[in-house]
């Protein structure tokens, strides 16, 4: 979500990646694996009060971002430029992880106020099932 703008400005960009001509990020971890650990999150966190959810954020953002910095600095496959750092991108994953979680939490409670009616249930007897 806040990837596209980054890469724009050339903040990271991606030398080495999947089809080049056609993404200019990382299109494994931007589409498969950040959505992934989003999904994961959100169900960490689904009964969570929000003050944990807040903390625990961290938990998933740190380690995205550590393992970001290694790449950075050991491989081809990230670089940071224009004073970007790890700080900045535990940051912006917070905010995205918090914003996907929010959304989340507001379809569970539209979903929570829907009436019964809404949805009809068919009961099932002995005789439905042979």
């Amino acid at each position: 979500m806040i990837d596209g703008p980054i890469i724009k400005t050339k903040y990271v960009q991606y030398p080495k990646r999947y089809f080049p001509n056609l993404f200019d990020s990382n299109i494994v971890f931007l589409y498969i694996l950040f959505p992934l650990s989003c999904v994961i999150y959100n169900q960490f966190t689904y009964k969570m009060k929000p003050i944990k959810t807040f903390f625990s954020v961290f938990l998933f953002s740190v380690p995205m971002a550590l393992l970001e910095n290694i790449l950075e600095k050991y491989t081809k496959l990230v670089e940071f430029r224009k004073g970007w750092n790890g700080y900045y991108t535990v940051a912006v994953l917070s905010a995205t992880f918090w914003f996907v979680r929010l959304f989340i939490a507001g379809i569970r409670f539209k979903d929570k106020k829907r009436k019964p009616a809404d949805t009809p249930k068919k009961e099932f007897n002995k005789v439905d099932f042979y």
